[in-house]
């Protein structure tokens, strides 16, 4: 045995192993299972180099030869030597998906089945089996060939042989390399496309095939070495017809297989071979053929050549064999954990598309009451009903209800009598605040969320803000912190997820009376006066009607925006969470949407024929249901009527003393001073003050009323009615006119997704079959 000849049992016994694992794999997954480390040698060159002729004196085996193009697709050969006079062969095809998806795939399929057939019955010797394989490769590749018009296919024939005169070998042979166009197809362009999958796979021994004839620089396939091998750790070297070199130009060629030719060096080195003519092969043996080739490389250039192991088909197929086995045996301990990992991958992407649909309409009503269930549950989730963990954790749609409630309560709010006006000042010290301040306004830098930046008193009360304030000073909008002026007093700072925020300018917020409201009530009252010949201090009943319905009439709009914004939000929820749950399902995706778009359309109507219904009410009939409530707000609404300023003159007058101050002031005298500014006011001053009063007191409680109802109102008509059709009707609306399985048809790249996957899967499955059950196997795991 030489150097190059490997274990022969230990071959066949790998070799087994890893062809019961590709057979477990159809063609159309090979690509998606190209990561499984599968060796295999693919045989590769020019047209006319002398591929089919190499292969026929290495195995025996006739392959298609004539002058032009012969081998049409990928030829798979598993050649074993058996020890008994036993002759055998079985042929298959792996078709492509292309041929597969043809209306004459059947008809070639059928064809194959039957070559395959004959094949296995025909034999009875080494001469018959030689002769039917050869019959049954061109007549399988007949048969592919027509199945679509084109010149290559990448449908694989796959030919497994025994007998007592074959070599232990498995290859394939891939079609030359061309380098025309025929019939609008680019035949160099096809072929490397073929050769793609089979030399970028990293387990795959490349037989780069060069021939004598030709400079080697001229040969396309060294490109294609470089490409998909550039360290040329997998490729061995071949050159064929070296009988035909030109005299004198075998130099080039020794180099190459010396190694001296480092540009083109090979780890597994460069071999020499003599090929046979056609009419050579068909009348000597294989035998006959390797004792001409022997003599050849005996005699003229090659008879001192140093390289003798280098010489000759047998030491090719020797070298060929012996590094299958070497990568057979690095490669298949680790496919057993690549398996799995594949396994994994093709049932967390099946998982991710759903689960497959019964065939029977009761399966599918099953499934379909279960999604509908899904969908109200997650829904029921979104509108609040969660655990204490979650509504910290969660971004739901019901905190944006809130927002949305929060932002209509403002709007409500802003569309009253503006009593005070809003006043600004800056300072750089807290110090520098005045007493009378309301507040501190800001602009907050570029760099900050505004939401998130609070005011951080010094006793560590955090102060957010939700208000905006615009001032005459001022372009932009700045920031309103509402803190009373004892807290200002303190000093603060501004701080945003517990990071200070330097914020230059700061202004201090004071307010004073607006005049303009006063005014607009005093000139009502003197026209009713005139008009009704009244009194001071009287005034017709409907007057405080008709002002506070001033304002009243203001809420129907921010009211109708609720309504809207409640709808789109909801409807942007609605489509999120059954594109995401029915994304497979294309017919009951959009029924689910068409279904759901009219809840809620309901919805919005309901809500918009309440709050009409309720803003009528609010302007026909005055009436404040809490009148306790109404007559406080009223006093106090009358006691902002006298100043601060009004009332520490009359201390001062009381006292005679003009450096009085109001916190030197007793209180009990305040009160006294307070009341005794009230009594003097003048009579149609205070009318107007309590006329103001009457109807600030009134929108008030009357607008906190109306926008609470409406928001609770909301609540139950977008929430809980809308969760409650949608669990009731919806698996009921949806069939409405659709059968079952219109509504669970699928996508076609869905289903081809899935049947990939699903392939896939079983494919993986009966590999780890094979496995889990060979001797080999265990061995190794236990090395």
């Amino acid at each position: 045995m030489t150097s190059n000849s490997p274990d022969i049992a230990q071959f066949k016994e790998y070799n087994e192993l890893n062809n019961r694992i590709r057979d477990a794999i159809p063609s159309q997954l090979e690509k998606r299972l190209s990561k499984l480390s599968l060796p295999r040698i693919a045989s590769c060159g020019s047209q006319s180099a002398g591929k089919s002729s190499i292969l026929t004196q290495m195995t025996g085996i006739r392959f298609p030869r004539a002058s032009g193009t012969c081998t049409r697709v990928p030829i798979e050969l598993r050649l074993e030597r058996s020890r008994t006079d036993d002759y055998s062969a079985k042929m298959r095809v792996k078709w492509c998906e292309e041929d597969v998806m043809e209306e004459k795939w059947t008809k070639a399929k059928d064809t194959v089945d039957n070559i395959g057939q004959i094949l296995s019955d025909e034999i009875c010797d080494s001469e018959s089996l030689v002769m039917q394989v050869e019959i049954a490769i061109k007549a399988a590749q007949d048969a592919i060939m027509e199945v679509r018009p084109v010149n290559f296919s990448s449908s694989v024939i796959t030919i497994s042989a025994s007998s007592p005169d074959l070599p232990n070998l498995t290859l394939v042979d891939l079609p030359g390399m061309v380098a025309y166009k025929a019939s609008g197809e680019n035949g160099h362009d096809v072929v490397e496309n073929l050769y793609q999958p089979y030399l970028s796979d990293t387990s795959t021994v490349i037989l780069a095939v060069l021939t004598g004839e030709t400079d080697y620089e001229n040969q396309p396939i060294w490109n294609e070495v470089n490409k998909h091998d550039p360290l040329h750790e997998r490729t061995i070297g071949v050159i064929t017809k070296a009988d035909r070199i030109d005299p004198g130009g075998e130099k080039q060629w020794m180099d190459l297989i010396s190694g001296d030719n480092i540009d083109m060096s090979l780890t597994h080195g460069w071999y020499v071979t003599k090929s046979l003519s056609q009419k050579d092969l068909e009348s000597i043996s294989q035998h006959d053929a390797l004792l001409l080739e022997k003599r050849h490389f005996q005699s003229g250039v090659w008879k001192d050549f140093s390289k003798r192991e280098k010489l000759g088909t047998e030491n090719l197929r020797q070298k060929m064999t012996a590094l299958l086995l070497e990568r057979m045996k690095l490669s298949l301990p680790e496919v057993g954990i690549q398996v799995n990992e594949m396994l994994k991958e093709q049932k967390e992407i099946l998982k991710g598309m759903g689960e497959c649909i019964p065939e029977s309409d009761e399966g599918k009503l099953s499934v379909l009451k279960e999604k509908i269930d899904i969908l109200a549950q997650e829904l029921h989730e979104q509108f609040g009903h969660l655990t204490s963990s979650q509504e910290l954790s969660s971004e739901t749609h019901y905190s944006k209800v809130k927002d949305l409630w929060a932002q209509y309560k403002k709007d409500i709010r802003s569309a009253g009598p503006e009593m005070t006006k809003s006043v600004v000042k800056e300072f750089k010290l807290w110090e520098n605040v005045s007493p009378s301040a309301i507040g501190v306004a800001v602009r907050v830098p570029d760099n900050y969320t505004p939401d998130h930046v609070c005011l951080k008193l010094p006793d560590g009360t955090m102060i957010g803000s939700e208000e905006m304030l615009k001032f005459d000073e001022q372009e932009s909008l700045m920031r309103l912190f509402r803190i009373s002026s004892s807290q200002l007093s303190q000093g603060a700072t501004f701080e945003e997820n517990g990071s200070v925020v330097r914020i230059d300018p700061m202004f201090f917020v004071v307010e004073k009376p607006n005049n303009e409201y006063r005014e607009k009530v005093k000139k009502v009252l003197r026209n009713a006066q005139s008009n009704y010949r009244i009194m001071i201090g009287e005034r017709p009943s409907t007057l405080s009607f008709s002002l506070c319905d001033e304002f009243v009439k203001e809420w129907i709009s921010p009211s109708h925006d609720l309504a809207q914004s409640l709808f789109e939000t909801q409807q942007e929820l609605v489509r999120r969470i059954v594109l995401g749950r029915f994304e497979q399902f294309t017919e009951l995706k959009t029924a689910s949407l068409q279904k759901m778009d009219e809840y809620l359309n309901q919805c919005q109507r309901g809500f918009t024929e309440y709050i009409n219904m309720h803003h009528e009410a609010e302007l026909k009939h005055k009436h404040t249901l809490n009148d306790h409530h109404f007559h406080d707000t009223k006093s106090k609404f009358n006691a902002r009527n006298i100043t601060d300023d009004d009332i520490l003159q009359k201390v001062k007058n009381i006292l005679e003393n003009q450096n009085c101050t109001k916190e030197k002031c007793p209180r009990s005298l305040w009160e006294l001073a307070k009341k005794d500014v009230s009594s003097e006011q003048n009579p149609f001053e205070s009318d107007i003050n309590d006329t103001i009063a009457t109807v600030a007191a009134y929108v008030k409680c009357a607008h906190e009323r109306f926008m609470e109802s409406c928001c609770m109102i909301s609540s139950k008509i977008f929430l809980e009615d809308f969760e409650m059709m949608v669990k009731k009707d919806l698996w009921i609306d949806v069939r409405k006119g659709r059968p079952l399985s219109l509504l669970f048809s699928e996508k076609p790249h869905i289903v081809n997704r899935r049947k990939t996957a699903l392939a896939s899967i079983v494919a993986l499955e009966k590999i780890q079959a094979v496995l889990g059950g060979n001797i080999l196997v265990t061995r190794i795991k236990q090395q």
